[in-house]
C-alpha cells in the first residue's frame, strides 16, 4: 500500500503539536525555492505525513526552515534523521547558507 502526501502544511504557530496548529496553504503561496525542496522532499520520503518548508531568509532563498514526519525516520537516531533530509537536499544545499531541520516519526496507529 502506497501512503501519499497529500496537503502541504504551513504551521500558522511554530510549535508542536504541529497538527493542531496548523492551516492549509495553497501552493501559489510557497516560493519557487519552497516548491524546489517541497518536490524534493516529497520524492524522497514518499511515506512523509507532514511537511513544511519555509524560506526563513527574507525570501532570499538561501536560509530554509523544514519539518518533516515520516515513516522513514523510525527506529533512526535523530542524527541519521537529519543526515538523510541533508542527503535528499545535497544538490540544493550548494546554494543554500542555512538550513534548521525539525524531523519526526508518525505515532503508530496503537498509540
Amino acid at each position: 500500500m502506497t501512503h501519499a502526501l497529500k496537503t502541504i502544511y504551513r504551521t500558522a504557530v511554530n510549535c508542536l503539536p504541529r497538527r493542531s496548529y496548523s492551516v492549509e496553504i495553497p501552493p501559489e503561496t510557497f516560493t519557487e525555492g519552497e516548491l524546489k525542496l517541497i518536490r524534493k522532499l516529497k520524492d524522497k520520503f514518499p511515506k512523509a505525513t507532514y511537511l513544511n518548508v519555509k524560506d526563513v531568509g527574507d525570501g532570499c532563498g538561501t536560509m530554509y526552515s523544514v519539518q518533516i514526519e515520516a515513516e522513514e525516520f523510525r527506529g533512526k537516531r535523530l542524527v541519521l534523521q537529519h543526515r538523510m533530509v541533508n542527503e535528499a537536499l545535497k544538490d540544493e544545499l550548494k546554494d543554500i547558507h542555512a538550513l534548521s531541520v525539525d524531523t519526526l516519526v508518525p505515532k503508530s496507529s496503537g498509540s
